[in-house]
């Protein structure tokens, strides 16, 4: 099969690029895969044709314009290269509503569109529109026009499909839930070097037996590690002989709040602040962790259902564990923390694959902490159970043959003759 992907990709960095490279990377060993992007002005301004592995990758030429005519300029952009390939695509999958024009100039070929998340209420969230404006308008116009167009509509999480199938009027028969996947093989509590470990511990000072939670978000409010820093502040105020250290990476627009909340408590010693830490690094800030935290918070005017276990939010596809973020800490096989919207905490149940608390309760994530560091050999076990499901169940393989379901499924259901 041909498949022509659009939308982000290397050197972007983030969730959705991510997924890209992944998804383009599994099929490329038995099929021919293009990728169409737009630079970004930032890491990589560049453009034109490059290699990575054998996947044929064109990144578009970016315009610095004003932020609202961005999705402009990502349709023409894309779709004008998209045009050139088309003779070559059998199948067009794409990530995002402003990189789906190619759909609606060739509907000859079928159109796969993956749903990363809620694109004009996420805009309204960060501020940069507002409710029912103009752009807020147009971004769900356009939205819905594509994800009717569509011939199946990927969403990653049980929440998503759930919108898209009640805002967007998307027909059931052609929408999929398909989670994100993790490299179980780069996420290995056995794949790193002990060196690196010890590197990482030795940098901040920790000893041999000084338990480190780490929490690798951006520190923006909609990602809620304000929660898991005021949580932790709270278990050493119960704790006060407690060594345990805790880790923030990430960096952002709350980072000199967060220094300011570390100065007044005294705890420069047990708070450590991180600005940005590669991908590719990760896996080893993990293996040199004890605990690994996560938060998400909520989407404003979108629908949250209860979450009452790790093994629940998997089995059914709740965002917590489709973030990337996530099951990339659960396949490392460490004890997991995660704050959620909807989570429903009463205590800790060392037969889960982890432990839910709800967000912006600092208290909850006190009481796992000081739960999970007092019965750490039990906890150990949540992580090995964890890391098990996820080999069998969110490992990249197993989700590139459920997408090329999608894929089969779109062939011959296809509507736009």
């Amino acid at each position: 099969m041909n498949i022509l992907m659009i939308g982000p990709y290397k050197p972007k960095v983030g969730g959705v690029s991510h997924v890209v490279q992944a998804l383009a990377k599994q099929f490329s060993s038995d099929h021919n895969v293009f990728v169409v992007d737009i630079g970004d002005g930032g890491v990589r301004n560049g453009f034109g044709y490059w290699k990575d592995y054998n996947i044929d990758v064109y990144t578009e030429r970016f315009y610095p314009v004003n932020y609202l005519y961005l999705p402009i300029q990502m349709i023409i952009q894309t779709t004008k290269r998209a045009m050139l390939l088309r003779k070559r695509a059998d199948l067009y999958h794409t990530h995002g509503e402003f990189y789906s024009g190619i759909g609606f100039i060739d509907k000859r070929k079928p159109l796969v569109l993956t749903m990363h998340g809620y694109p004009a209420l996420e805009q309204v969230a960060s501020g940069r529109i507002k409710p029912n404006s103009i752009q807020f308008k147009f971004i769900m116009w356009v939205t819905k026009k594509v994800v009717q167009r569509a011939d199946a509509v990927i969403a990653v999480d049980s929440t998503l499909e759930n919108w898209i199938r009640t805002s967007l009027d998307c027909n059931t028969n052609k929408l999929f839930v398909v989670p994100n996947g993790v490299d179980t093989k780069k996420f290995d509590f056995n794949g790193i070097n002990s060196t690196e470990i010890d590197r990482i511990r030795k940098n901040y000072g920790l000893k041999d037996n000084q338990k480190l939670i780490v929490c690798i978000r951006r520190f923006a409010p909609k990602n809620g590690v304000e929660n898991v820093l005021e949580g932790f502040i709270e278990y050493l105020t119960r704790n006060k002989d407690s060594d345990a250290v805790l880790l923030l990476g990430g960096g952002g627009p709350l980072k000199s709040d967060f220094e300011n909340k570390i100065k007044k408590h005294n705890l420069k010693n047990k708070i450590i602040l991180e600005d940005t830490i590669l991908h590719d690094n990760i896996p080893s800030y993990y293996n040199a962790a004890d605990i690994i935290l996560n938060s998400f918070t909520h989407i404003p005017f979108v629908e949250e259902f209860p979450v009452h276990s790790v093994k629940e939010a998997l089995k059914k596809g709740r965002p917590i564990c489709t973030s990337l973020t996530t099951v990339e800490a659960l396949s490392m096989g460490k004890p997991v923390i995660l704050s959620t919207v909807g989570g429903t905490y009463k205590r800790v149940d060392f037969n889960d694959f982890g432990v839910i608390v709800s967000d912006k309760n600092p208290k909850e994530i006190s009481d796992a902490i000081e739960k999970i560091l007092d019965n750490y050999e039990k906890a150990k076990e949540m992580g090995i159970n964890a890391r098990e499901y996820i080999v069998n169940n969110r490992d990249w393989a197993v989700i590139a043959n459920k997408v090329m379901n999608v894929y089969n499924f779109a062939i011959e259901n296809q509507t736009k003759k």
